[in-house]
């Protein structure tokens, strides 16, 4: 399998992005809005890190491509035990196929598990750009108000 991102990094990746950091796995952001220039330079910090939030997102989503390819290959490939040919030779029916069947389950949830951090990542990912976009309507508002 080649090379793919584990979520520390990519929550590395995010905590660069963002200049906070995770704590219990949760991202917490001040702002403070002194004038209407800060504000439009914080509007304009804002869709710049939403830009690079979503190739975070994008990244993950080829680790996760690549994830599951690797494990397609390995189920492709999943060839029947020794027991089960012999039992398959001498009258069990079905035991070559419930060999391969229980190997194909197995790395299911072997796919799955290895899955499941990069789901939450993207959970994270999609949670802070829905957060930034409230603030940049929260920004918007803001220097209407203040012109």
């Amino acid at each position: 399998m080649s090379t793919i991102t584990t979520e520390e990094a990519y929550k590395e990746r995010i905590e660069d992005i963002l200049g906070g950091e995770f704590v219990n796995d949760q991202l917490r952001l001040e702002i403070d809005i002194d004038n209407v220039k800060d504000a439009r330079n914080l509007h304009k910090r804002l869709i710049l890190q939403q830009k690079q939030l979503r190739q975070v997102k994008r990244d993950v989503n080829a680790d996760m491509k690549t994830i599951r390819a690797h494990y397609k290959t390995l189920s492709d490939n999943a060839q029947p035990t020794g027991g089960s040919i012999f039992m398959g030779l001498f009258g069990k029916k079905g035991g070559m196929r419930s060999s391969v069947a229980d190997q194909r389950r197995k790395l299911r949830y072997e796919r799955d598990d290895m899955l499941a951090p990069y789901d939450g990542v993207k959970q994270t990912v999609d949670d802070i750009i829905t957060q930034m976009d409230l603030a940049k309507l929260n920004i918007k508002e803001w220097i209407e108000e203040n012109k």
